[in-house]
């Protein structure tokens, strides 16, 4: 095991140095393969767990319904560690009795020489889970085995200094979650309001004084006398499904399109090019490269399908999409227009898709006989420009309040370390 312990060389000399095992029992209790497929479980996936919040879900499921990782039984006190992508740092506390756990998670049980509380935090000390993530393997999944993972070494100060410590960190850390939980609801608010503008602009455009006429079209409602409403296959010059090319996916359901060069695989978001992914495959001469100002769509997976992004990239890198995603190009029309319009549209969209939760999915024929408010064509640019100076003033704002929210975020982490390693003297 790959262990950097010299960090704990400088705890209070009168603290202790454990292994977790020495203070925890690991995945006690599991589910009998034989429960009655109607018992209803309480259960928790990893995906329910974050990093800063703790628990988010907890599914009320059949066991007949429930996924065969729903196995481990926990016991309010216990803490939950992910030990497959570790990277998240899925860690929690359990406050109830008798929850369901994935089989990703390690269940830790504290004995009566560490608090539960204190043993939460002690997890999140970076040094601690620096360890986690190094001692994990593989790469699309990192994972960790319990054993290694209860092998790791943790600082124990006395019991009475772990209740102070623990009730010192809920109160600080408690007023940080709070002033992050304030900044995320104004970003929400902004985001609401930006969708607010967009959804407006779109359908009734900048002059408020213009008549209005009903569209015939009862999800559109009334649009400006002189626009008109055509389909979308009537505005654009061509239309297509990317061809994705042999790779491994490295996160499960994200919304990429991939570019290449040199035969080298580019991921990018629907925000524009982010990072290259370092993986080779065969040049093929029939892709269809994107083009700048295209409209991506994503076609594809639960959370995800209807996710609509404007491809503004200029460089030397030739973009090719992945297979999920559709690719509307236009040459008589504005597709930055097009593209505010079907992002105002999310919900359509994802109305659109058929199949199961995380495998829904729409196709062209779907999405071509759509109809849309089509203002002329100056009007579109009009309304485009807009928009973008509208929305990137907002995304200003929201960019300012994350930065906020990552300070607080840091603040709490040295907070947590400089305490459960003895760093930081409490009253």
């Amino acid at each position: 095991m790959r262990n950097n312990t010299s960090w704990l060389q400088h705890i209070p000399k009168h603290w202790e140095v454990k292994r977790l095992k020495d203070v925890v029992s690991c995945n006690d209790d599991v589910l009998p393969e034989n429960l009655n497929a109607n018992s209803t479980i309480q259960y928790i996936e990893i995906s329910d767990v974050d990093s800063d919040k703790g628990i988010t879900n907890v599914s009320n499921i059949s066991f007949g319904e429930a996924p065969s990782r729903a196995r481990r039984i926990t016991k309010k006190g216990d803490i939950v560690v992910s030990t497959v992508r570790t990277y998240l740092k899925a860690i929690a506390t359990i406050h109830d009795d008798d929850l369901i756990v994935s089989t990703g998670f390690a269940v830790l049980r504290p004995n009566p020489t560490i608090i539960s509380s204190f043993l939460h935090y002690a997890i999140l000390n970076e040094y601690v889970l620096d360890d986690i993530i190094k001692n994990s393997t593989g790469v699309s999944y990192p994972a960790i085995q319990s054993s290694k993972l209860i092998a790791m070494p943790i600082p124990l100060p006395p019991l009475s200094e772990q209740e102070k410590i623990a009730h010192y960190l809920d109160k600080k850390v408690g007023d940080i979650d709070q002033k992050v939980s304030l900044i995320e609801k104004k970003i929400e608010r902004y985001q609401l309001l930006k969708k607010s503008i967009i959804n407006k602009v779109v359908t009734k455009g900048l002059h408020l004084e213009a008549p209005l006429k009903d569209s015939q079209i009862s999800w559109l409602g009334h649009i400006p006398q002189h626009w008109e409403v055509k389909r979308v296959k009537d505005i654009v010059s061509s239309i297509f499904m990317g061809t994705s090319p042999a790779y491994e996916y490295e996160v499960e359901n994200e919304n990429y399109v991939f570019g290449q060069r040199n035969n080298q695989l580019y991921k990018i978001d629907f925000n524009g090019l982010k990072h290259a992914k370092n993986e080779f495959f065969n040049s093929r001469s029939e892709y269809e490269y994107l083009s700048y100002g295209d409209v991506i769509i994503n076609t594809l997976g639960g959370g995800s399908v209807g996710r609509v992004g404007y491809f503004d990239y200029i460089g030397d890198k030739r973009m090719i999409t992945d297979g999920h995603v559709m690719i509307l190009r236009s040459n008589n029309y504005s597709t930055r227009y097009l593209y505010y319009y079907l992002h105002s549209k999310r919900r359509e969209l994802e109305n659109l898709a058929s199949g199961s939760t995380n495998q829904s999915f729409f196709n062209i024929s779907d999405i071509v006989v759509l109809y849309l408010p089509m203002p002329p064509l100056y009007e579109q640019q009009e309304i485009a420009s807009y928009l973008d100076q509208k929305c990137a003033d907002i995304d200003a704002i929201i960019a300012n309040c994350t930065a906020q929210i990552e300070k607080y975020k840091t603040l709490k982490r040295a907070l947590i370390n400089e305490v459960v390693t003895g760093q930081r003297t409490i009253e």
